[in-house]
């Protein structure tokens, strides 16, 4: 094997790895509020996501959803609200109850230099 093609599946696996676990250690103080909160999640959890169906987002949400619905005992939606690079998801889940129930799977970055957030400040920083 072409020691290239080695050493750039071993760097997307570490990438891909990393990636997943970020999400993961954001989701643990969610999972220990909802411990010590009694009758909390009393329904499904729908986690947005702002991207097609089948990318990598979306199979990043399915394997969270998965995990987080097992630790917490509900079933856990992923819905995909696609378009405007996002947009459109941060702007559904911010209309949502804040009771705990949407949660929003975002990238790291700003996708394209573009901040779906809002303020003045915070897209000067992503682009």
């Amino acid at each position: 094997m072409n020691p290239h093609i080695a050493m750039n599946r071993r760097s997307l696996c570490q990438h891909l790895l990393a990636c997943a676990a970020a999400p993961l250690a954001a989701i643990a103080p969610l999972t220990a509020f909802a411990q010590g909160t009694a009758g909390y999640p009393a329904r499904p959890i729908t986690l947005v996501v702002g991207y097609p169906a089948g990318g990598d987002s979306d199979v990043l949400a399915r394997f969270l959803g998965e995990k987080l619905s097992a630790r917490l005992g509900q079933p856990v939606v992923v819905d995909n609200r696609t378009g405007a690079a996002g947009t459109i998801a941060v702007n559904y889940v911010s209309k949502a109850p804040p009771d705990g129930y949407t949660l929003l799977l975002a990238p790291r970055r700003c996708p394209s230099g573009s901040c779906p957030a809002g303020s003045h400040r915070s897209q000067r920083r992503c682009r």
